[in-house]
């Protein structure tokens, strides 16, 4: 972007820094956060000594990852565990993108026609966050972003050279907000607040951002699973959770939050009392293949089946919740006129459908062309 077009605001506890581009954020449509992260993925075998240990499909917690360039384009990778165990993973192709649930949902809202959005996260002062700042400066996101010194989390994703689910190591350093930054965010007045991701770290910023009058369509709450399992926060968590406009969980997050085991076969009575629970204006429940569950307050349940896809066309899960979670937020709060909520989840189950097919989480989430395409062909208006 051009030079002038920066504007930075140094805090008095630096290195802790908010920077904005194009412009202020006191006027944006959508503002997502707080996450943002480093990933990359190789395709390779995982060591035997993995097996067993860290679950496919899940995003596993480990104390580092290092990463090298041995020989020409030879990666490898040294993944430091929990318990101090050092895996090797190595690969001929590395990809590397900026990701993260607000991410996610920022690119996707951009692929649906919606140009304003700026991206809250903390990034680290190194190679990382600089990668991310520039990524998403090329993608012409207003930003939000404060520095860390604890450094940026990263995902490295092994895929398989086989096929089947990837295996996700996750570095994920702590990093809590400083009351500069919470001062400086907590006087943005987005139309649209999207607080998605949401971990222990993040809680008292995101209250501080709930809280603030001017919010002129919707406030939308994902969590993290780490916020969940914090018996101590739930009490904060209901508390915010009765001002916003849609909740949205996974099936094994909706069990935590429940305190008991999440069954498919009983999801419509489930989420309908997590529903009275929370008492937020709409919560909704994705369970991956099995579909969704949402209610809207004072409504009965409404059940979306999943989008058939074919086994052999199924690529990555990863990114799907987003991608349902960003087009039933278009469709329900910036889409004029605003559909139906059953409308928004067959569409929404439609989208995640697309972006399953594909590599990453960016991958195959439908443009806003397609989408109408797909709503006319339904006869939805």
């Amino acid at each position: 972007l051009p030079q002038e077009a920066e504007m930075t605001t140094t805090t008095s506890g630096d290195p802790w820094v908010v920077r904005t581009y194009g412009g202020t954020l006191e006027d944006v449509l959508v503002l997502a956060g707080p996450s943002a992260n480093e990933e990359m993925t190789i395709r390779a075998d995982i060591p035997p000594e993995c097996n067993g240990r860290y679950l496919p499909g899940e995003k596993n917690l480990v104390r580092a990852i290092g990463c090298r360039s041995p020989a020409a384009g030879r990666y490898e990778f040294t993944v430091t565990t929990n318990s101090g165990q050092q895996v090797v993973v190595g690969g001929d192709r590395l990809d590397q993108i900026v990701a993260g649930s607000s991410v996610n949902v920022a690119f996707s809202l951009q692929r649906l026609g919606v140009d304003d959005v700026a991206v809250f996260a903390p990034i680290g002062i190194g190679r990382g966050g600089q990668f991310i700042s520039s990524t998403l400066q090329e993608r012409h996101f207003r930003l939000a972003l404060y520095r860390s010194p604890t450094g940026t989390a990263r995902t490295l994703t092994v895929r398989s050279p086989h096929g089947g689910r990837s295996t996700l190591f996750l570095e994920k350093p702590s990093c809590a907000a400083s009351d500069e930054v919470v001062r400086s965010l907590t006087s943005v007045r987005p139309a649209l607040l999207i607080a998605t991701g949401v971990k222990p770290d993040d809680l008292t910023l995101i209250e501080s951002m709930f809280r603030q009058e001017g919010v002129g369509i919707a406030r939308v709450f994902t969590p993290n699973r780490e916020l969940l399992a914090r018996a101590d926060l739930h009490e904060r968590v209901l508390a915010m959770l009765a001002g916003v406009d849609l909740f949205q969980l996974n099936h094994l997050e909706a069990g935590r939050c429940l305190g008991e085991e999440f069954r498919f076969e009983t999801a419509t009575e489930q989420v309908k009392r997590l529903a009275e629970k929370v008492g937020a204006k709409v919560t909704g429940v994705t369970m991956g293949g099995r579909g969704a569950v949402f209610v809207e307050k004072g409504q009965e349940p409404i059940f979306q089946e999943a989008c058939s896809v074919p086994p052999e066309k199924l690529r990555d899960d990863c990114g799907s919740g987003d991608a349902f979670l960003t087009a039933a937020v278009y469709l329900r709060f910036i889409r004029s006129p605003p559909l139906l909520l059953s409308d928004c989840l067959r569409a929404a189950a439609w989208v995640a459908a697309e972006k399953v097919q594909q590599d990453g989480p960016w991958s195959g989430i439908p443009d806003q062309s397609q989408l109408v395409g797909k709503l006319t062909e339904w006869g939805i208006h």
